[in-house]
């Protein structure tokens, strides 16, 4: 066997050891479970978008690997906190007044995402959110 084919055998069964585990992307009531549910003034949509996704980039920078991104749709705002290629947390902020804010079932083998959704509340404080917590804490 030649060298490279060793490396390679060597690393698939290295990374088939190792535990690995899949971790959704799509967002669906299979995958996540919706946390917080509210209505906001619209005219404040930009306002509270970019106040949680300041609040998201500034908590989720301590770790590695881990990033918030913010994206216009054609029906509001989608947040997304995302450590390597998965999505943890999202929040939909709809051009019509309704917040969604949604997390991953799985995150309780990676996080508990406290300092996220502290940052969400915060902001929905501020922008007079009307809102209910649902699901586990």
């Amino acid at each position: 066997m030649s060298f490279r084919l060793k490396i390679c055998a060597c690393a698939i069964a290295l990374v088939s050891a190792s535990g690995c585990v899949y971790y959704p992307t799509a967002i669906n009531a299979e995958t996540f479970e919706t946390i917080v549910e509210g209505r906001y003034d619209p005219s404040k949509q930009a306002l509270l978008a970019d106040c949680m996704f300041d609040g998201w980039d500034t908590v989720m920078n301590y770790a590695a690997f881990s990033q918030a991104r913010l994206v216009k749709r054609a029906s509001g705002y989608r947040l997304d906190a995302i450590s390597l290629t998965n999505k943890l947390l999202t929040a939909d902020l709809r051009d019509d007044g309704v917040i969604t804010i949604a997390r991953m079932k799985a995150r309780s083998m990676s996080t508990t995402l406290g300092p996220e959704i502290a940052a969400a509340m915060t902001c929905l404080n501020r922008y007079d959110v009307t809102y209910k917590q649902v699901g586990t804490p």
